[in-house]
């Protein structure tokens, strides 16, 4: 497929996991460039670094020289998209492309409405670490790789399979990890009903292979309702997972416990990784390592223990004054939980500002309640406006409406047009020791580039 291909455009190449997919064609000698909005956004630092031009959208672009054209499927209706066909240029989406990919190897396809991207290149990189050599496509920069991806020899190939618009029916894998299952998307999946189906026919694939799921998980365990325990093999807290941790402790800055399997203890990870949820990850990493077989319980714990993370995963990014900054990319109402409580553990006795930007307003009215009740482990939120998509333009419910239905529920938050209002006011009113974290999937990590004047 690489050696067919010399030239590729990428329509929508800043959208997660298309720029990891151009770098791994670059990497097999494919000549590629790319168009998008010409917004900023936190991937464009990589793509310069990797020599990938980015123009804005034009057909103009779309030259009869191409082999192939790839779009981001929230621009399939785009003007390039529409050239390419009108020039009789093969086109497909992200994710029929990666499947290309994917199906083609020995594909392990992380999967789950969270912890995807982590649990992605935790396990891609423990496997190398391990000398099993994998190839691993996500959408977010890994802190010890030089991108987003992983270009390997064997035959493995670990993917981040997203399960919007239905893209986990276009993968093929040998094994999988399940991390949990709980709705979203509702501008796709109408019901909780249609999104747990998902999961359940994508996993009803593994039959050769492993399928790691965390038994914990009440919407995971509805997902495998039909399938016989004996296929799947469980991590989690719960007496009957095969897989455990136990005694979680945080000390300056250092998170630590036990893995245990069927009770025994097998090995003792110390990671920089703060939150039981990132306990939970490296836990799906081992079981499926043990399962299949690659490395000792020793290796495998200290390959896990070794990595550092992900762009925009409880990432430190300085201080301003003497303010801890930490950006996330928490988006929806069980990760802001989860990221807060991780900062209440790891910055115990100091008061916790986050600021965070709504991602499509379909999601944040969908569930405005559990985004509301979500913030009350904050002392002080900051809601930006809601960020539109390509897809989603408009909506009914405004980021006033969260704020007042916050206050509602006893919390304390302010409504804050953009990420310079957001900067002023933090300017204004942080104080010495305190903590923020900005979290969202958009606009938001500009707040702490203003801060610091970058």
């Amino acid at each position: 497929m690489l050696q067919k291909e010399k030239r590729i455009h990428f329509v929508g190449i800043k959208g997660s996991g298309m720029s990891a997919l151009a770098q791994f064609f670059m990497q097999g000698g494919v000549q590629i460039c790319g168009s998008d909005v010409l917004d900023e956004f936190p991937i464009d630092a990589l793509l310069r670094a990797k020599h990938i031009s980015v123009e804005q959208f034009s057909e103009e672009h779309i030259t009869k020289d191409f082999d192939r054209v790839i779009y981001s499927t929230a621009w399939e209706e785009n003007e390039e998209v529409s050239r390419a066909r009108a020039l009789n240029i093969p086109v497909e989406s992200y994710p029929q492309a990666v499947a290309r990919i994917f199906n083609a190897n020995k594909g392990i396809a992380v999967c789950g409405s969270h912890g995807k991207s982590t649990t992605t290149a935790w396990l891609g990189y423990v496997l190398s670490e391990l000398g099993k050599d994998p190839s691993v496509i996500l959408g977010s920069k890994v802190k010890q790789w030089d991108g987003n991806m992983r270009a390997g020899r064997s035959e493995l190939c670990v993917l981040e399979a997203d399960e919007y618009q239905d893209k986990l029916s276009l993968y093929q894998p040998w094994s999988a990890i399940l991390t949990n299952v709980d709705y979203d998307h509702p501008d796709f999946f109408k019901t909780k009903e249609s999104y747990i189906d998902v999961f359940s026919r994508f996993c009803k694939k593994i039959t050769d292979g492993f399928l790691v799921v965390c038994w914990d998980d009440a919407g995971v365990r509805t997902a495998l309702a039909d399938r016989p325990l004996d296929a799947i093999v469980r991590y989690g807290c719960g007496i009957s997972c095969e897989y455990s941790f136990k005694n979680y402790t945080v000390s300056a800055g250092v998170v630590s416990y036990g893995i245990t399997k069927h009770g025994c203890d097998v090995a003792r990870i110390t990671s920089s990784l703060p939150g039981k949820q990132n306990a939970l990850n490296a836990l799906a990493v081992y079981a499926l390592c043990d399962s299949v077989g690659y490395g000792t319980p020793q290796q495998i714990g200290d390959a896990i223990g070794t990595f550092q993370g992900i762009a925009r995963r409880f990432e430190y990014k300085g201080m301003f004054g003497r303010v801890t900054v930490i950006d996330d990319y928490a988006h929806h109402p069980t990760e802001i939980s989860a990221t807060l409580f991780a900062a209440r553990d790891m910055f115990v006795g100091k008061r916790i500002w986050c600021v965070f930007s709504p991602h499509t307003f379909s999601r944040t009215e969908s569930f405005k309640e559990a985004f509301a009740k979500s913030f009350l482990n904050a002392d002080m939120a900051l809601i930006l406006d809601i960020f539109s998509s390509a897809r989603e333009q408009a909506g009914k419910f405004h980021s006033s409406d969260l704020v007042s239905l916050i206050r509602e529920y006893g919390g304390c938050a302010q409504y804050v047009r953009n990420s310079d209002d957001a900067a002023l006011y933090i300017r204004d009113h942080v104080q010495d020791m305190d903590v923020l974290l900005t979290l969202g999937a958009d606009e938001v990590w500009k707040v702490w580039k203003k801060l610091f004047g970058m």
